[in-house]
């Protein structure tokens, strides 16, 4: 009597059944994994902004001189009157050694935030709706802000939302919070 031979290996339907079912769970889980990291995003570049804030307060006091946080156009603040900017182009930090509330070619420049890219919206209101586009620390550490700023960073989509609260006394906390219709 002869043997059955007995081989073994996969057949080409069973190759083709694994490629399908590893490209669809590669089709559901990369958008989020993408908003995952688009989301650690933002938390990174909330805390750089706590912290920016924090640094430019203790920097006014430390220098006793006015230090000034506003949206970046390239190595200048923007315009006060530049309604279009936003914070998501980034932020400079700066001694105003003058006291004029520009960046100065002698003026010393502090700290500089680049552009967060078309993926995430940076925006600013005070308490009554008004757009913050700067925030002055004096040397004892209080705001030019008339009233408490919120800071909301979100994605373009809105499914993150990260939120700051600066008061006019210069203190900066994350928000628990935001509201769905901000940003």
């Amino acid at each position: 009597m002869m043997a059955k031979k007995c081989y073994r290996g996969v057949t080409l339907i069973e190759i083709l059944i694994v490629i399908v079912i590893i490209s669809i769970l590669f089709v559901v889980a990369v958008p989020g994994f993408s908003g995952l990291i688009v989301g650690n995003q933002i938390a990174g570049n909330t805390g750089d902004f706590i912290s920016t804030l924090r640094r430019a307060k203790t920097e006014s006091g430390a220098s006793n001189t006015s230090v000034i946080l506003c949206i970046r156009d390239g190595d200048v603040c923007i315009a006060t009157t530049d309604v279009t900017s936003t914070w998501s182009s980034g932020w400079l930090v700066f001694l105003d050694d003058n006291g004029d509330g520009l960046k100065d070619t002698t003026e010393a420049l502090s700290y500089q935030y680049e552009d967060f890219g078309q993926d995430i919206t940076f925006i600013a209101v005070d308490g009554s709706g008004t757009a913050v586009k700067r925030i002055s620390f004096s040397p004892s550490g209080d705001t030019s802000l008339a009233s408490a700023a919120t800071f909301v960073m979100c994605d373009k989509n809105k499914n993150n939302r990260r939120g700051v609260l600066v008061t006019v006394a210069g203190h900066a906390s994350p928000l628990d919070s935001i509201k769905g219709g901000q940003c």
